[in-house]
């Protein structure tokens, strides 16, 4: 009798759906890890000794929910179900076009909703504000369009999304494949963004090196210092304009926040901020004041610390390794989402759990023993 997955399909779309419906972070965080801990729980193939430590975490969380507050909690909950979702992966068996059908169906739905919040159809709070300040009209061949942006009211919520779809569709076959990749690739022009480019192309240059294990160190390495290149060459007005425009103002960003925390007392640069918030840094009249530093990896350091950041680096690294050691595609999928994470805050963080959904069944656990569907 072939198994259903039910328990597996009812995993990734409660958190698929449990990001849709608030965006009081704190919320989000707890309950990731609240699914993600009955998942491993209710599950037959965990092992006892495995569901005592997700009896752990689930303790840590509580207690830290006690002991901090804002922001910071919010990181340490992330961090929580992180360490949840790469345990729910080691054991987890699911067939690729089950994840295909889910990440496909999932999308479709996100981008309805998108193009319901970048026409005001519906709109609220927080963003409404953003959707003014990420739309444009732009002209290419004397076509004109105003900028497409997701659910959560900026363009970098649906860009590397979208891109992450046309990926996966181009390289694996699924129900719909090429209509999806119609679709996907009109949502990507319709950002305008060079994010999803930057993806492809760094990713297609890292297939070069892909058995070196070194240069998965070293190419990590690069991921995790991204951020400081601009300021590297604060002096070079040139490379500031390039940086700019690369990372549609990143840079700018990451150059204000850089100066905030590397020049905070030690304990702050180890251990991360500890106030209720991520600190405000001030971007003129037209934007205002903003708390985000825009970069998944600013985000972790800013918030974890040193000290964190480099564990961090070495899982990512070994997620990376993992990926390659099965043929190019997985490894070209992971690449990818971790050059989406230089730009954008919304992969590792309590957001949309669709990037390290796909991350980590591409890299960890007995679905890399199934060679053959997805090499």
């Amino acid at each position: 009798m072939e198994r259903s997955y039910k328990l597996e399909t009812y995993y990734f779309y409660s958190l698929f759906f449990i990001h849709l419906l608030t965006y009081r972070f704190a919320f989000i965080a707890s309950a990731y890890v609240g699914i993600s801990a009955l998942y491993l729980l209710l599950n037959p193939e965990v092992k006892h000794k495995l569901k005592n430590y997700v009896a752990i975490l689930l303790v840590l969380t509580i207690t830290s929910a006690a002991l901090f507050v804002g922001a910071h909690f919010r990181e340490i909950a992330f961090l929580l179900w992180f360490m949840l979702l790469y345990l729910s992966f080691i054991k987890l068996k699911f067939p690729l076009k089950l994840m295909l059908k889910f990440l496909n169906v999932t999308f479709l739905f996100y981008l309805f909703l998108s193009f319901l919040v970048s026409f005001y159809i519906i709109n609220g709070g927080f963003r409404a504000e953003s959707v003014n300040l990420n739309q444009f009209t732009v002209s290419y061949f004397n076509f004109s369009w105003i900028t497409l942006v997701g659910f959560a009211g900026t363009t970098a919520a649906i860009d590397a999304y979208a891109m992450l779809i046309f990926i996966v569709n181009l390289l694996y076959s699924s129900k719909f494949r090429w209509w999806m990749v119609a679709i996907s690739l009109g949502a990507i022009v319709m950002t305008t963004r060079m994010t999803p480019w930057v993806m492809i192309i760094i990713a297609v240059g890292y297939m070069l090196f892909r058995k070196s294990r070194p240069m998965a160190y070293l190419f990590s390495l690069g991921l995790f210092v991204s951020f400081m290149i601009p300021h590297i060459f604060l002096d070079v007005p040139e490379l500031q304009a390039i940086f700019f425009a690369i990372s549609h103002g990143r840079s700018w960003i990451w150059n204000l926040y850089y100066d905030i925390f590397f020049q905070s007392d030690l304990t702050t640069i180890l251990l991360g901020i500890r106030e209720s918030k991520i600190p405000d840094v001030y971007l003129g009249n037209w934007i205002g004041y903003i708390n985000a530093p825009h970069s998944s990896y600013f985000r972790i350091l800013i918030t974890n610390g040193l000290l964190i950041y480099l564990v961090f680096y070495f899982v990512i690294t070994k997620i990376i390794i993992a990926s390659g050691r099965f043929g190019r595609k997985p490894i070209f999928v992971v690449v990818a989402i971790l050059v989406a994470a230089i730009t954008n805050e919304n992969i590792f963080h309590n957001h949309n759990p669709i990037y390290l959904l796909t991350m980590l069944y591409f890299s960890v656990g007995e679905n890399r023993g199934n060679q053959e569907e997805l090499k």
